[in-house]
């Protein structure tokens, strides 16, 4: 996805927009409010701005992400809502362990 993105953000747009999509990463940001985790690639350096803006839609999910650190490895299942070039992929999500 994030290179989909990189090469054509027309392109990404066109192929992941209101799709269903399941991601792998690590935990790179938690919002305070408990309204979204960022997850980036497994393989990131401390230096990587690639990531993935995953909305908590539900007591569920911010249950199992209260128990979860930075750098935790997660797998999301969800809906892309936007996706732009400087913000990014957003993802509602469906199901998170």
């Amino acid at each position: 996805m994030f290179e989909s993105l990189k090469n054509n953000a027309l392109k990404a747009e066109t192929e992941y927009q209101n799709k269903y999509v399941e991601i792998t990463g690590k935990i790179c940001n938690f919002d305070s409010d408990g309204k979204y985790v960022s997850v980036e690639p497994t393989n990131a350096d401390e230096w990587n701005f690639d990531s993935v803006m995953c909305y908590i839609k539900n007591d569920n999910h911010k249950n199992f992400l209260l128990e979860k650190n930075k750098g935790d490895i997660i797998t999301i299942r969800g809906k892309v809502k936007s996706i732009g070039e400087v913000l990014g992929y957003q993802i509602d999500i469906n199901e998170v362990q």
